[in-house]
């Protein structure tokens, strides 16, 4: 059999240590890399369809004030300064302009300036041929208006040719920054860009007005054409050069040839990812040198140790009596004294194992029994494998926060806000949006590990359904211990008890749901089970709240040292 020296033993153990864990890590990133990208898109579509819908809205109030101005009585009777007049002062708060033309183009009245002002032809002649081929409402391109020197557009009507003037078309006007507004509550990653654009290409309105000014050109990032985006909504992804990815959303605003874009470059809105493969390198490096120099050293005292250790056992088989050896390794001083005083110390060791073994079964055994649990309950109610796999992952992922606390107290006591901070880490931060009321107490591991599925239940709902789904909502957790005398009338004895609740405040109304499943069994019959109390699951319009009572000795373990085997 050929064999190896603790060095190469060392080397190959640092390599299949090294290995697996770089592709690991590799494929983690990777992954989280993708999701984000998923997300990214989701979330630049979703941005490009709500500027459409917000912009909407303007459109259609625009097409109903001239709807309205079209059918006005003076312009029956052909009384153009009244009509001026009155329409000028109603719209005085709207930001829309009116502007009455005849069918060549020519103004007779605009509301941006007084009725006998000098008025020529109107910018938008083509919006004009459109409205009266068509003899229908038309929503016009951006252009320079003359008589406001602003980028504006239009909404057109014709109107019937029997009334009285020469007015042919009358037109709702409205300067194109007045849309701004729109992007107030957008919030773009870095060197990303929002706008609105008509036919042709002009900007009308940007989040960046500085960047993209209104009836500028806009290009698109490889030179994407907007005339290829036929469909309602959208996402494009173009290549601009190596390892450059841009991705562009669009959606198109109903009633118009406009359409909405938001576009960046995905590494910008990735930022964090890459500072992830930057560290993550930097760490696997550090971690790789730090790791070889330690079996180096490792290796190199543990040979001496070794060879020392050797010479002693060689010493005791011979029938000498030997003194312990001094080495830098603290396990090979232990071998070392166990020769020296074998005899004495085995039983002693052997009992040590027994009690460490059993401990470790009961535990294991109790875990065991839990995690079946969970597999059992949530097989019942999951309606596909998926769903299955990802409720009891997240329930282990509670459990194991629970055991990873009882691991560092060495299986003793932990206070109950160290556990609701552990368990509620990933959802909420205690003192901001979770509020802790209580004088702190010492948990028996046993209440760790049943009020730990517990909160993680309660902590997945809210971040899910309740409170902490809205950026004002709020988590009170409360707890108070009180003396109950019990009922017996001949021997009558004081309790004492434990209440703890947990309240959600600011959030969306709590309704009971239709079916119960593991999770509403572990907060009322698990729980009951577990602490030999009472609970309350209380579904309101204010938000929901549940209560746990029992015997305070179910709850409470005193402070101990760690356990020594």
């Amino acid at each position: 059999m050929k064999r190896f020296s603790i060095a190469t033993l060392l080397a190959s153990l640092f390599v299949a240590i090294m290995i697996p864990l770089g592709v690991f890590l590799v494929f983690l990133v990777a992954q989280l890399q993708y999701n984000e990208k998923v997300v990214l898109e989701r979330r630049t579509l979703r941005d490009a369809v709500a500027i459409s819908k917000a912009i909407e809205p303007v459109i259609g109030e625009m097409s109903t004030v001239l709807t309205l101005v079209a059918s006005a009585r003076e312009l029956q009777t052909g009384d153009l300064e009244e009509f001026h007049r009155r329409i000028q002062f109603e719209l005085r708060t709207t930001g829309n302009y009116i502007i009455a033309a005849d069918k060549n183009g020519q103004q007779l009245l605009n509301t941006r300036v007084e009725y006998d002002s000098d008025l020529g032809v109107i910018s938008d002649m083509d919006g004009l041929r459109n409205a009266l081929q068509a003899n229908n409402m038309q929503i016009s391109n951006v252009f320079l208006g003359k008589v406001s020197q602003k980028w504006v557009f239009n909404v057109l009507k014709p109107i019937e040719v029997d009334n009285p003037s020469d007015v042919r078309v009358v037109i709702t006007t409205k300067n194109a920054d007045d849309l701004e507004p729109v992007f107030d509550v957008m919030v773009l990653p870095p060197l990303w860009s929002a706008v609105v654009i008509d036919e042709t290409g002009r900007v009308i309105a940007s989040a960046d007005p500085e960047k993209f000014k209104p009836g500028d050109l806009i290009q698109l990032p490889g030179k994407t054409n907007h005339g290829d985006m036929l469909q309602k909504a959208g996402l494009r992804t173009v290549d601009v050069s190596l390892a450059k990815e841009q991705l562009i959303g669009f959606s198109r605003i109903d009633g118009t040839n406009w359409k909405s874009l938001v576009f960046g470059p995905v590494r910008s809105a990735q930022s964090s990812i890459l500072a992830t493969w930057y560290w993550l390198v930097i760490g696997v490096t550090v971690f790789a040198a730090v790791l070889a120099a330690i079996l180096y050293v490792f290796s190199r005292n543990l040979n001496i140790s070794i060879r020392k250790i050797a010479s002693m056992a060689r010493d005791v088989g011979a029938g000498e009596i030997v003194s312990p050896i001094d080495t830098r390794i603290a396990e090979l001083d232990f071998v070392a004294k166990t020769l020296s005083g074998a005899s004495f110390d085995r039983s002693q060791k052997e009992d040590t194992i027994r009690v460490v073994m059993q401990e470790l079964s009961h535990r294991t055994k109790n875990l065991i029994a839990v995690v079946l649990s969970m597999v059992r309950q949530t097989s019942k109610r999951a309606r596909t494998t998926e769903a299955m796999t990802a409720s009891i992952t997240e329930r282990i992922m509670g459990l194991g926060h629970s055991i990873d606390l009882l691991t560092a107290k060495d299986w003793g006591a932990v206070k109950l806000s160290d556990l609701i901070e552990k368990q509620l880490a990933s959802f909420g931060k205690v003192g901001r949006t979770v509020v802790l009321e209580g004088e702190d107490i010492f948990l028996r591991p046993e209440a760790v590990q049943h009020l730990g599925m517990a909160l993680h239940e309660l902590a997945t709902n809210t971040f899910k359904y309740g409170a902490l789904s809205k950026p004002t909502g709020k988590v009170n957790i409360s707890w108070e211990t009180y003396d109950r005398v019990t009922d017996d009338e001949d021997d009558p004895r004081s309790e004492k008890m434990l209440r703890l609740t947990w309240r959600e405040i600011g959030g969306p109304p709590a309704s009971e749901p239709e079916q119960k499943g593991f999770g509403t069994q572990i907060l009322n019959r698990y729980m009951e089970s577990a602490f030999a109390g009472q609970t309350k699951l209380v579904y309101a319009d204010d938000g929901f709240s549940w209560v746990l009572e029992g015997p305070f000795a179910k709850f409470s373990g005193e402070k101990r040292p760690a356990s020594a085997y």
